[in-house]
């Protein structure tokens, strides 16, 4: 029993943790929620059609939300797109920098990095994939320099 409510206590210390990080980042889980749900949506149709063949209707019923949402949050198609790139680029900068602080390296670097892509394996599949853009390709080279 006593295993169990440090479990219990865990996922709700988990649960207040992130509730705190959004309140400083001052965005609201909704936002968040609706945000992955778009970006899942349009990544599952890039995985089967170029991305001038997307509608955003398509996106929304995908999606389960409606025009009216996909518009707060996006311009159009390729706001989404490059939301997701610049999104993607930050991220692999991110993990790059926090592994490489002492200017070396290690095995340690190279599995965060892998980490890393494994984790946005979808979006990677996508953009370096059959109707993506290896122009990305490019940019991941120039932030490894």
């Amino acid at each position: 029993m006593k295993q169990y409510t440090r479990v219990l206590a865990r996922v709700n210390l988990d649960a207040v943790e992130y509730n705190i990080e959004m309140m400083k980042k001052n965005i609201d889980h909704r936002v968040v929620v609706t945000e992955k749900w778009i970006k899942k949506a349009f990544i599952d149709l890039l995985m089967v059609k170029p991305i001038y063949c997307i509608k955003v209707k398509e996106v929304c019923e995908n999606a389960g939300i409606n025009r009216g949402t996909f518009y707060l949050h996006y311009k159009d198609i390729y706001d989404l797109l490059d939301k997701l790139k610049s999104e993607l680029l930050e991220g692999f900068n991110q993990t790059l920098m926090e592994q490489i602080k002492h200017n070396e390296i290690t095995l340690s670097t190279i599995e965060h990095i892998f980490h890393y892509f494994k984790e946005n394996r979808d979006f990677c599949i996508v953009i370096l994939g059959e109707h993506g853009n290896t122009k990305i390709l490019t940019e991941f080279l120039e932030i490894g320099k």
